[in-house]
């Protein structure tokens, strides 16, 4: 039996290769359909645009969440490590223009992995919100990239 929430729980670039495989046999077999009359098409429409839609209203493991909210504790702690450094004029210092753009990167964080959390909070021994997830991971990449554009060491 095909398990839809096995497939959305695996990691996003092998989710992306099976569902590109899920939708090519999906096609495949409403191919032969397109031909008929009898409505087999618009079924198979539906039964596509119901797959579509169980995929953008995925769910995600707790395992996936809660690591991703410990990266983010640690990225947070760096920010506020470097945020509270004096300006440069003697080492060790924070350059002043990360300032600005690193207390909002860490605001976005801190904002998103409070949000995820309070949602597994809320809903214990459930999977957690596949979008709260993905806004976590943006604003970790975010603030990954912005330390390494200002060189600060995470």
């Amino acid at each position: 039996m095909f398990d839809l929430r096995r497939l959305i729980l695996i990691e996003p670039t092998v989710r992306l290769l099976r569902f590109g495989l899920l939708a090519c046999a999906l096609l495949a077999g409403g191919l032969p359909l397109a031909g008929c009359a009898d409505g087999s098409l618009q079924k198979f429409k539906t039964e596509v645009g119901n797959v579509a839609s169980a995929i953008t209203s995925a769910k995600i493991n707790r395992k996936a969440v809660f690591t991703a909210a410990s990266v983010a504790n640690g990225l947070i702690s760096t920010a506020d490590i470097y945020l509270s450094l004096p300006i440069c004029g003697k080492a060790p210092c924070r350059n002043p223009a990360a300032t600005e753009p690193i207390a909002n990167a860490q605001a976005t964080l801190s904002s998103a992995r409070s949000a995820m959390l309070d949602f597994m909070k809320a809903h214990p021994g459930e999977l957690g919100d596949k979008g709260l997830y993905d806004a976590m991971v943006l604003a970790t990449s975010q603030i990954k990239s912005i330390f390494a554009t200002y060189g600060v060491n995470s």
